[in-house]
């Protein structure tokens, strides 16, 4: 099968590249799907090979990927011509005459990414995936029919928190490429779409129109920075309690939080998936239980059977306070550092799913921040339950770290409280003067 396109410079360097690992950083309107699915086909051409072509979901795939390769768009004919091949849809299974095959798939089903045995595969929206699902597609390219094995994806520019800003922009290796290109250079683009592309501003214009790597305004957490919270520094945790918000569409997720004696708090693992059901929840759960004893699981009250089921299977669940607001001051509170130069919470560096929410959580309105987008959410809101109970013990049980600069003058894991707040003198309560009335009546100096 012969391929006569017109490619901008770019597009041309994309499907030219041998590298292991091909990256195409586009802004809109730069071509990416297409390039994308033309050099699936460079690569299926070979026969005995098989491609495999994915997004993060299989639905996002099939409507906009496949119908990419498939169907016309406007005035462009599909990308791969009637005639030139049989599509097996059922199996997901593109035959090319003369040729390989391309089997497309979501990610959100990786049973069936397995056993695959791949010349090469195309990440549409690389953005969209984790860095367990990258590695495990690099994992599948066994195939010896490909001459040129080799992983590519398209996508919009992210966060520089992502994983492929590090692996393919800070990282030096002789065997990745990063292609990255802006909507004006692609000159095919009709007059009143880039015209239209004029009107982004800010951050917007940045990502979207000039193609950079760059953090939105607007974070719901703007305090994180995983270079401060993501540590892999010894923690013993002295309780842990796992909160969990249950996905039947979306994915479910399971965050488990860890107490020290000192009063920090280190988020030690998560659980993420979709479709895990009561049943896979209840199996995670267990073995949470038996890895770290947890202590309490904090639950969604609008998931009162699974709180129930929980309980009968021996995991001591309760209803969480959902509420999002209260929530959201409570887990921002954490993400501080303390007086004695220390984050009050961190997170172990397995927590992907949470440190990729962490950095991508916005308000809807970023001037009036009331109320966050509903997406990439679900380990932040396990991590929100699980803190609104963690928050009320250790407030209960004086175990909060001490936040006044003099905190070397507390025992560890006593309040530091400032005595004019409890009408003492103003000077520094020893812990043993201080009551449970004081407790609940002082202001924790911050």
């Amino acid at each position: 099968m012969s391929i006569n396109v017109l490619w901008t410079p770019k597009q041309g360097q994309f499907l030219a590249s041998k590298k292991r690992e091909v990256l195409y950083s586009g802004a809109f309107g730069a071509g990416k799907t297409r390039a994308l699915c033309y050099k699936t086909i460079i690569h299926a051409q070979h026969i005995g090979n098989l491609v495999g072509l994915c997004r993060k979901t299989f639905a996002s795939m099939r409507q906009s990927t496949l119908r990419t390769l498939l169907f016309p768009d406007g005035h462009s004919p599909p990308v791969l011509p009637v005639g030139t091949y049989t599509h097996h849809k059922q199996e997901h299974l593109i035959d090319l005459v003369g040729g390989g095959s391309i089997y497309y798939f979501g990610l959100d089903d990786p049973a069936k990414v397995g056993s695959l045995n791949l010349g090469a595969v195309g990440i549409d929206e690389a953005v969209e995936i984790d860095e367990e699902d990258y590695l495990m597609l690099l994992g599948r390219l066994r195939n010896h029919a490909d001459p040129c094995r080799q992983v590519f994806g398209a996508c919009n520019p992210g966060s520089p928190t992502h994983f492929l800003y590090r692996r393919f922009f800070e990282e030096q290796n002789p065997k990745r490429e990063v292609i990255s290109t802006t909507s004006a250079e692609n000159v095919f683009l009709p007059h009143d779409y880039q015209a239209s592309l004029d009107e982004f501003t800010g951050q917007s214009k940045e990502r979207y129109v000039e193609g950079k790597w760059v953090a939105f305004e607007g974070l719901v957490y703007d305090q994180w920075n995983p270079a401060v919270f993501v540590t892999d520094d010894a923690f013993t945790p002295e309780m842990v309690v796992v909160g969990v918000d249950y996905g039947f569409v979306n994915p479910t997720a399971l965050v488990a939080i860890g107490i020290n004696s000192a009063g920090y708090v280190r988020i030690i693992d998560e659980v993420y998936g979709a479709k895990l059901g009561r049943d896979g929840i209840l199996s995670h759960g267990k073995a949470l239980m038996a890895r770290y004893k947890a202590d309490m699981f904090l639950v969604d009250p609008s998931a009162p059977e699974l709180i129930e089921a929980m309980n009968i299977a021996d995991l001591p669940t309760q209803a969480a306070n959902n509420r999002v607001d209260t929530g959201l001051q409570t887990v921002g509170s954490y993400l501080r550092v303390s007086g004695e130069g220390k984050p009050l919470m961190t997170v172990a560096p397995a927590c992907k799913h949470l440190i990729r929410e962490f950095s991508a959580y916005r308000w809807k309105d970023k001037v009036q921040k009331e109320q966050p987008i509903k997406e990439a959410d679900h380990a932040l809101d396990a991590l929100r339950y699980g803190m609104m109970w963690v928050d009320v013990y250790l407030k209960a049980s004086a175990t909060v770290v001490a936040l006044d600069p003099r905190a070397e003058l507390v025992e560890p894991g006593e309040y530091a409280i400032r005595t004019q707040d409890i009408g003492m003198d103003d000077e520094l309560a020893e812990p043993a003067e201080i009551t449970d009335d004081d407790l609940r009546e002082a202001a924790i100096w911050d």
